[in-house]
């Protein structure tokens, strides 16, 4: 078959056009929040494919362009739990920069990142056993980020003619159209945790059980904490100093039961040695500014009347106050949290008197002694959950 010059110049402005108004689709709707033409109510302002296509790459494009002085930086767990639109806040204007899955190397270049684009005088970090314990230099869509200085405009600009970014724009039509509400909001939260519809209306006991069996068989396999990521916890808090930030701490109130998790995995020790180093390092920087406040700690894990909250039955519809399961807290919980953190030494009825305690040198080990003492009356409290978990662990093959 002969192809005329005329018909390849068809051919090729049919191509040419098709792959124009593909890519001025993608341009306008913008599905992975990179390009940030126009945002308009019910046909692209909710990113309901943020998470597939690089959560990552659409906060670092945020803080890039925001104008915040207050950051919240941790895991998933102050990712959904620390809402920066709380009234708690005041007159700071908050943006929640935590990742999921996150360590010390990604938190440490996010803290970096917003202080260069943002005029930071706040950071609040909450603290988890799984930053400390890997060295992973960021996961995919971390290292195609401007956390890692890529220019993200150049390096997508062959997902303008993608097909998948054009069904990645089609489905947040919808997504818009039908009025849904995205999982993050504007200022970086996550509203719902991955895999619920809705949070108000989960069946609670489920949940627990499926974070306990994954985390009894193996999906995070974190034993021991690296010196490197202690290091760059140092560094960071060296930083708040020499550019004046304030820097409040606390580790994440992970519930009882998740504890007892950490027990049958011989967890529980390298947690308990991990709140050693953190204790350690905040000393060595009191001893080294002792003319200046000191950087407190706050430890909310253990067994606490907060952390031990009752767990629905498996037909219940009673819907936590505190959890929506063993690793995560809700944004009630939060708010607990920045109440008592950012009003120290004041305290508000709203706080749990046995909730929250801050920690150093010359308290960790009652403090440490203390909560093992509230682990031995919980288990006596709770044998049916301690059974519970028991029979999952034989089922992972972990001895408990």
């Amino acid at each position: 078959m002969k192809f005329t010059p005329s018909y390849l110049k068809t051919f090729a402005f049919i191509v040419t056009l098709v792959l124009a108004t593909v890519a001025s689709v993608n341009l306008i709707v913008d599905p992975e929040g990179i390009v940030q033409f126009v945002r308009i109510n019910g046909l692209n302002y909710e990113k309901p494919a943020i998470d597939k296509t690089g959560l990552r790459r659409w906060k670092s494009i945020a803080l890039a362009s925001g104008n915040y002085d207050t950051i919240v930086l941790g895991t998933s767990r102050s990712l959904g739990g620390i809402d920066p639109m709380s009234s708690v806040w005041g007159d700071r204007v908050v943006y929640n920069a935590s990742l999921p899955s996150t360590n010390m190397y990604e938190t440490y270049q996010v803290f970096e990142f917003s202080t260069r684009n943002n005029p930071i005088s706040t950071v609040v970090l909450g603290l988890d056993l799984s930053m400390f314990a890997t060295e992973q230099k960021g996961l995919a869509d971390f290292q195609t980020s401007q956390f890692a200085n890529q220019n993200i405009i150049l390096s997508n600009l062959s997902s303008l003619i993608s097909w998948q970014t054009l069904d990645n724009s089609w489905q947040t039509v919808i997504f818009n159209r039908n009025r849904k509400v995205g999982r993050y909001s504007e200022r970086g939260f996550r509203r719902v945790k991955e895999g619920l519809k809705d949070s108000e209306t989960v069946n609670h006991r489920r949940l627990f059980k499926y974070e306990s069996n994954n985390l009894l068989s193996g999906c995070c396999p974190f034993y021991q904490i690296k010196p490197t990521s202690l290091d760059l916890f140092h560094q960071l808090i060296k930083d708040c100093r020499q550019k004046g930030i304030e820097l409040y701490l606390f580790i994440s109130p992970i519930h009882a039961i998740r504890l007892e998790a950490y027990q049958a995995l011989d967890l529980f020790t390298v947690l308990e040695n991990l709140k050693r180093d953190l204790v350690g390092i905040l000393a060595e920087d009191r001893d080294e500014n002792p003319d200046k406040e000191s950087i407190l700690l706050w430890d909310f894990s253990g067994y606490n009347s907060v952390t031990t909250e009752e767990i629905p039955s498996a037909k219940s519809t009673r819907q936590m106050k505190w959890y929506v399961e063993s690793s995560h807290y809700k944004k009630e919980l939060g708010n607990v949290i920045l109440d008592l953190i950012l009003n120290y030494p004041q305290k508000s009825e709203n706080v749990p008197t046995d909730f929250g305690r801050a920690i150093d040198r010359d308290n960790i080990e009652s403090h440490l002694a203390s909560i093992r003492r509230d682990r031995v009356r919980y288990r006596q409290d709770r044998p049916q959950e301690i059974k519970e978990l028991k029979k999952l662990a034989r089922k992972a093959g972990v001895t408990y």
